[in-house]
């Protein structure tokens, strides 16, 4: 199994991640995002920074967290290099995430692609037997 694969698409970044469980499919995905970002096999994970999400459906809550995470990386001055799904789980009608992204300060040589929002046109969250997969868009 892939851990993700990237789509082509007409104007921006579109992929797939999977994985045998949700945690591992957002996982995969933030490491999608990850590459797209920096040369991820040159970073570091010294830093870290939490995140938790909240949301109604699990397509929100992939957005939420990796919009999160996007963010972060931008207010932070990081670039991430993963993440770590901590706790997932059901919470009333909705779901609850915490996670941690691991990475190091950002410097150019290791930057790539400046990624401006995740956004949520065509966010899926699905499961067959038992593969999960996830398909995103960036915007670049």
């Amino acid at each position: 199994m892939d851990k993700y694969v990237f789509i082509d698409h007409t104007a921006d970044i579109q992929f797939a991640a999977y994985g045998f469980s949700f945690e591992e499919a957002l996982s995969n995905a933030a490491e999608a995002m990850f590459t797209v970002m920096a040369n991820v096999a040159a970073l570091g994970d010294e830093e870290k920074v939490a995140i938790e999400e909240k949301a109604e459906t699990l397509e929100e809550l992939v957005g939420y967290t990796l919009g999160d995470i996007l963010s972060e990386s931008s207010s932070q001055e990081m670039f991430f290099s993963r993440f770590r799904v901590d706790s997932f789980h059901k919470e009333g009608d909705g779901y609850a995430l915490s996670g941690t992204a691991f990475g190091e300060d950002m410097t150019p040589e290791k930057g790539k692609t400046e990624i401006k929002a995740v956004t949520m046109h065509e966010i899926s969250v699905s499961r067959e037997g038992n593969l999960w997969k996830i398909m995103v868009i960036l915007d670049i």
